[in-house]
Formats: C-alpha cells, sequence, structure tokens
C-alpha cells in the first residue's frame, strides 16, 4: 500500500502567503502521529479520501482524456489501495477495508483514532 505524508504547516504571523510544508519522505507526520492527516499514514479512512481522489480524476479524465492516459497508472494505485482485485498483485492486499465474513468496510486502518 501506500500513505499520504501529510504536513506540518509552517507559517509566521501575518505573513499567511509564506506557509511551508515539510512532507518530504522520510519525514513523514503521518507515519509518526496517528492523528496527523486523519490517521493516512496508519490506514484510517483510505476508502474514504482515496475515493474522493479517484472520483476527482475521473472527471478530469472524462474531460481532458489526455490527462486521462497519462495520470492513468498513478490513479489505478489509489484504486488498488483501496480496492485492489488482483490476487497476483505483490503490492497491495486484496480489497483492503473488505470484510466479507461481515459485509462492510473498516475505517480505523491498524489503529483505532
Amino acid at each position: 500500500g501506500f500513505v499520504n505524508c501529510g504536513c506540518t504547516y509552517t507559517f509566521e504571523e501575518g505573513h499567511a502567503d509564506k506557509v511551508t510544508c515539510s512532507n518530504v519522505f522520510p519525514v513523514c507526520p503521518a507515519i509518526a502521529d496517528v492523528n496527523q492527516d486523519f490517521g493516512n499514514g496508519f490506514y484510517n479512512d483510505h476508502h474514504f479520501h482515496y475515493g474522493y481522489h479517484i472520483y476527482a480524476a475521473a472527471v478530469v479524465a472524462k474531460n481532458r482524456p489526455e490527462w486521462g492516459k497519462r495520470m492513468y497508472e498513478r490513479v489505478l494505485m489509489y484504486v488498488h489501495d483501496i480496492a485492489n482485485p488482483s490476487v497476483d498483485d505483490k503490492h497491495f492486499p486484496v480489497f483492503r477495508q473488505k470484510d466479507w465474513y461481515l459485509g462492510n468496510l473498516w475505517a480505523a486502518g491498524l489503529d483505532s483514532i
């Protein structure tokens, strides 16, 4: 799977236009703190958050097919993270959030926030 690192924003009072974000791997705040980035580093709510990204990418690709072709593999990573249909994929588990036995999705990831 993969996670977004999140951002620790720093800015000076009265200088909102000079905001910096330190999210360069291996400095990844979302992995160090379960509360950072809504728990993304601990797989919390990936199907919610990434679902928005996937939907937005689909809308853009519908209107700009050249962008869709160029970004296809990157968007597919989001799909595979939350709903990988392939048992042969060595990078993502099959249907990460889906519990077929209970018939629901698990939102809490690795840790309860």
